[in-house]
């Protein structure tokens, strides 16, 4: 029960303010995530990482009903992890044989957001800025190899092992911009870009210090 009460805790936090505050709208955001960690030993950064591409899906409540500034909380679902291509090589192939053993890393997150908001309405068109702090979740993490046997096993199974030691709960921020249409579609909706860093280490021993970061590529549907 204790290592799920910060959960616990920020859902109820994002949601208790609904008794105090005037809801201006509230709605779903769905979409896709391009996500990579950024892996550091002796100084040196890992250059062989890949984005991975995942899902985004989630809700939020803006309050307030200032012209200008809002308050966005927000719960997502969102997929990030990373990707890797490393070659194989041999005696005779020192700097490859032209194939590779394929690592697709997934941590599955719960991902609670409370995010300032400044906003310019023209006629049916709102376009606004977002910047504030976030707290991400790891509900589960997976590892995957593709390559010759029985080498590929063996590495998904040491790579599955050194994610599950890596930490559960990350702090971060969001920064983003979108673009809302009201009275253009048959109902609110528009597009949303955030970039999402993490401010704390996924992992970090004596030999790596490894960080999380992505970007979010959003549609949004308001009520």
């Amino acid at each position: 029960m204790k290592k799920y009460s910060k959960v616990i805790f920020l859902i109820v936090f994002l949601f208790s303010i609904a008794d105090s505050q005037p809801i201006r709208q509230y709605g779903i955001k769905a979409g896709f995530s391009l996500a990579t960690m950024k892996w550091v030993t002796a100084g040196i950064t890992d250059n062989q990482i890949r984005n991975r591409l995942g899902f985004d899906v989630g809700g939020f409540i803006e309050w307030f009903e200032d012209p200008l500034f809002s308050f966005i909380s927000e719960l997502d679902y969102v997929q990030k992890g990373m990707r890797e291509d490393i070659p194989v090589t041999t005696e005779q192939y020192p700097d490859g044989t032209g194939e590779f053993f394929k690592y697709d890393c997934r941590i599955d997150l719960l991902s609670f957001s409370l995010l300032p908001k400044a906003r310019i309405e023209m006629g049916g068109v709102e376009l606004y800025a977002i910047a504030g702090v976030r707290l991400d979740y790891s509900l589960s993490n997976s590892v995957s190899v593709e390559g010759e046997e029985p080498f590929s096993k063996y590495t998904e199974q040491a790579f599955q092992s050194f994610f599950d030691h890596f930490k559960r709960t990350q702090f971060g921020g969001t920064f983003g911009a979108g673009v809302q249409l009201k009275s253009i579609l048959p109902f609110p909706a528009g597009i949303e870009i955030r970039y999402s860093p993490n401010w704390q280490n996924t992992y970090s021993d004596r030999y790596w210090n490894i960080r999380s970061r992505s970007f979010e590529f959003l549609l949004t549907v308001y009520e």
